[in-house]
């Protein structure tokens, strides 16, 4: 005989109950009416897919970058300047020298 637990909206049988000297494990079986059906799964996929981005050329100097985020090579974002590149580049010359002369210790001492 099965028994019918009920946890919210969903109900949920047991079919079958296999228990040893330490451990009893349970079966369950998914109500249908929970299942989600092979057209409904397919129209939530349908929303899945992956767009090509689309990309726009700024006017001064016609560099393409992604719609609504700033241009990484010259850091205008709608004729403004957001984002100093020149700093970054410098920041990321000086973390690479830190780097390389971190490594260059460790080789003298081995």
């Amino acid at each position: 005989m099965a028994n019918q637990i009920f946890t919210g909206k969903a109900s949920v049988v047991e079919s079958s109950i296999a228990c040893s000297n330490f451990s009893c494990i349970v079966v369950l079986t998914m109500s249908s009416r929970m299942r989600v059906t092979k057209g409904r799964r397919n129209n939530r996929r349908a929303h899945h897919s992956v767009t090509k981005e689309t990309l726009t050329t700024e006017g001064d100097t016609k560099v393409p970058h992604i719609r609504h985020r700033a241009n990484p090579v010259t850091g205008m974002y709608r004729g403004r300047q957001v984002i100093d590149v020149d700093a970054k580049i410098a920041k990321k010359a000086a973390k690479l020298a830190a780097r390389t002369v971190g490594t260059e210790g460790e080789k003298d001492e081995a």
